[in-house]
């Protein structure tokens, strides 16, 4: 039986200054907060792109974990 290959996954993001830092190495505070600016990022895409593709706004309804506010 072949031996089973392992991988390690580094997850970075850019400072302020833009250089590059590796997430594992930033306090609980930094990385919560970092986690809050991306989902705030991440909604406001999906919002800005739902305005303006109204089409797929019942598709995308359908993920599981997804609640649309309505008159929001």
């Amino acid at each position: 039986m072949a031996k089973k290959q392992e991988y390690t996954c580094v997850s970075y993001i850019r400072d302020a200054n833009g250089a590059l830092v590796e997430f594992s190495t930033l306090s609980q505070a930094q990385k919560q907060d970092v986690r809050e600016r991306i989902a705030e990022n991440v909604g406001k895409i999906v919002g800005d792109y739902l305005s303006n593709h109204s089409e797929e706004i019942e598709p995308f309804c359908m993920c599981e974990g997804v609640e649309i506010l309505k008159g929001v």
